[in-house]
């Protein structure tokens, strides 16, 4: 079928029923490094942590949690993404085939459903932890903080160098997607992928 219309990030949120707080950023104010991401601790709450004010009793501002989405049309979106994390797209999409038929003018389409459901399984988990903000993001980052490193002297590798594909091949399948919060996030994508397929081209047929 592939997009022929001028299907959104707005349109899936509606489409999927997204039960979160969600944000739709600007494509001018769009950040590089994560084009789609879900925010667990607000700026507030992370500007007193910086300043070393953090107190665990004041309730800060946490309007701009959530999951945050660009507001593109899908195409624009893919071809950003494709871009910037071409090994993503490549390891999500092996994934997804293993669950259903995809067919190629679909791709696109199929990535950006399974980008909104693995954010909404970031929120999920997030808040079965029961954690707070600041609890959870301490306990993310006492998981991820030895890898900073190795992330991002690969970020930093020219593009064109192919050892940065292999590399960043290597840290997505056996460093990133063993991350507590990422491995809940890609089963819940994957658990739903096919129903919300079915739903979208429902929408859209």
């Amino acid at each position: 079928m592939g997009i022929t219309l001028n299907i959104g990030f707005r349109n899936l949120v509606e489409w999927l029923e997204i039960d979160a707080p969600v944000h739709f950023t600007p494509k001018e104010k769009l950040n590089k490094q994560d084009y789609v991401f879900c925010r667990f601790m607000g700026d507030e709450e992370k500007a007193a942590i910086i300043a070393g004010t953090h107190d665990s009793n004041t309730r800060y501002d946490d309007r701009d949690i959530g999951l945050h989405f660009p507001d593109l049309e899908l195409k624009e979106y893919y071809e950003l993404e494709k871009a910037r994390n071409s090994v993503g797209i490549r390891n999500h999409i092996c994934d997804i085939s293993c669950h259903m038929t995809i067919k190629i003018e679909d791709i696109p389409l199929v990535y950006a459903v399974h980008c909104v459901l693995h954010e909404y399984g970031h929120w999920i988990y997030f808040k079965e932890t029961g954690l707070t903000s600041y609890e959870y993001c301490e306990q993310e980052k006492k998981e991820r903080q030895p890898h900073e490193i190795t992330e991002k002297k690969i970020y930093e590798m020219p593009d064109w160098d192919p050892y940065k594909v292999y590399l960043a091949d290597r840290y997505d399948k056996e460093i990133y997607s063993k991350f507590s919060s990422e491995a809940a996030a890609n089963k819940y994508a994957l658990d739903h992928i096919q129903e919300s397929m079915k739903r979208v081209f429902e929408h859209i047929s």
